[in-house]
């Protein structure tokens, strides 16, 4: 069972406990989790999934996490260490940062991962923003750009104007049910190369926000 498959039947459990001593009031109780109702009644239109590219012979590695002092706390394989501890976890922390060299494969393990969640969940869709499409895809015009980058949405939007959109496995135009969808767990953004998009974008993207 999922999380909220199980907080359903808990609710519905003291709802019927409570319901043999005050049947007479009480008839029935349809118990629905925010993210199902969120899901359900804004972010369906993107059910059908469209995968991202990636390599044909991924081979997964190892994440370590490392607590304040640096020290390695968890060594697992990645695919597992990300779906257990930044989705399935009950008290997940909202954001995973991923640090590496270059060519370590981040990028890959990015492009997996999206496929991964989205052919796993059936109410949550992961979507891949990546530095280096959007780099290719702005080339010169980078001045132009009147947009400040000031939130998520911003850089969803941005990416989401300037990409084939053949590319993106997700689209969603309204800010407020895109924050709605992220707090709730329905989109999970993966960014590959946050780093890159405060050198392209330089002074126009707000990193603090």
């Amino acid at each position: 069972h999922s999380i909220n498959e199980k907080r359903i039947e808990n609710i519905k459990k003291v709802f019927n406990d409570y319901k043999e001593s005050n049947f007479e009031k009480i008839k029935d109780i349809n118990v629905v989790s925010l993210s199902d109702f969120i899901w359900d009644n804004f972010s369906s239109n993107n059910k059908d999934i469209k995968e991202v590219y990636e390599e044909k012979y991924f081979m997964d590695q190892h994440l370590f996490e490392l607590d304040k002092d640096y020290e390695v706390v968890k060594n697992e394989l990645s695919i597992k260490y990300l779906l257990e501890n930044s989705i399935e976890k009950e008290f997940a922390k909202p954001i995973t940062l991923i640090l590496g060299q270059g060519g370590v494969g981040k990028s890959t393990l990015t492009e997996t991962l999206v496929n991964k969640i989205n052919k796993r969940y059936t109410s949550k869709r992961a979507i891949l923003i990546k530095a280096e499409i959007l780099k290719n895809a702005l080339k010169d015009s980078i001045d132009n750009i009147s947009l400040t980058i000031d939130s998520i949405f911003d850089l969803y939007n941005l990416y989401l104007k300037y990409i084939d959109t053949d590319v993106m496995n997700f689209e969603l135009n309204n800010k407020n049910i895109f924050n709605l969808s992220i707090l709730s767990g329905n989109i999970i953004l993966i960014i590959d190369g946050l780093d890159e998009f405060a050198g392209l974008l330089k002074e126009k993207f707000n990193l603090n926000n």
